[in-house]
């Protein structure tokens, strides 16, 4: 078994850096251009180019499927969770019908953590602090203070920014298909019409409330807890139609991207009951029928 888990490591790492093959896949829709498709996903018109092979910007059509290129960090599991966790993990997946290769890949590579379990605590940036000396100092990897945290590789800290310290115990866990067809789901169910923008900022405030330590620590606990949806509490969510748009919306959520700059609230003036509740808070955004509050 670690002959093949090293074996998949080394081989999904190559995969990794390989230009032509890590990325989303984007099929082109009627009305869209290369000038379009990278702002929808936050990357240059010369970066899709590149990844596809394409020499003319202008020679694309419809139907036509394009790698969109990503710039999350890579995640080893085996170095973050150690041998034997990181085959644990990939059993959890076998026993989900997943293949170890779609659960190392699509999970650990594209995606980033979907919750936390086990404790934690806060700790406020002093200037000097890195994710070098606060993993010497809180004796854990590296790797997981920048999971726990959405941080970029070289993403430096700022004096004042609170960052989670997991305890060397905690689990991260990474989502499962499950989650990103729920996820999914409840995107659709609550931002029906919304722009793809609209979409990813409500898939990004139940990720922000999945790292706040106020609300629960996964995905599916946030969608969940007792009053916090309507379409939950309804039912619509387990009926509505999940567009294409809304799945690429969970993904464009679960890679990190948030138009919301944080916010764990959502509502819709036009037709919340407790307005008044969401009225006192700080607006974060303003998105289409939607205003995101802290």
């Amino acid at each position: 078994m670690k002959s093949c888990l090293k074996n998949l490591i080394v081989l999904l790492l190559l995969v990794v850096f390989s230009k032509s093959v890590l990325g989303l896949e984007h099929v082109v829709s009627h009305g869209e251009n290369l000038t379009t498709i990278a702002k929808m996903y936050g990357v240059s018109v010369a970066e899709i180019l590149v990844a596809n092979d394409i020499e003319n910007a202008n020679l694309i059509h419809v139907g036509q499927k394009l790698i969109i290129p990503q710039k999350r960090m890579v995640i080893e599991l085996d170095k973050l969770y150690g041998q034997t966790r990181a085959e644990s993990y990939l059993a959890e997946g076998r026993k989900a019908n997943i293949s170890a290769e779609e659960s190392y890949f699509l999970l650990s590579f594209i995606f980033g953590p979907s919750g936390y379990d086990g404790e934690e605590q806060i700790h406020r940036v002093k200037t000097g602090d890195t994710i070098f000396t606060l993993a010497k100092e809180y004796d854990i990897p590296e790797e997981q203070i920048r999971s726990r945290n959405a941080l970029a590789p070289h993403e430096m800290l700022m004096p004042g920014q609170y960052i989670y310290i997991p305890s060397p115990q905690a689990k991260i866990i990474f989502p499962m298909a499950k989650e990103v067809e729920l996820l999914a789901r409840i995107i659709a169910a609550e931002a029906r019409g919304e722009s793809f923008e609209g979409q990813i900022a409500v898939g990004a405030v139940i990720l922000n409330r999945v790292k706040d330590p106020r609300f629960p620590n996964t995905i599916s606990d946030v969608i969940f807890e007792k009053g916090q949806f309507e379409v939950v509490s309804n039912g619509v969510y387990l009926t509505v139609v999940v567009p294409e748009l809304s799945k690429r919306a969970a993904q464009e959520a679960l890679r990190g991207r948030d138009p919301t700059k944080g916010a764990l609230f959502f509502y819709n003036p036009k037709i919340a009951q407790n307005k008044e509740y969401f009225e006192q808070r700080p607006v974060a955004a303003e998105i289409g029928n939607h205003v995101f509050t802290f």
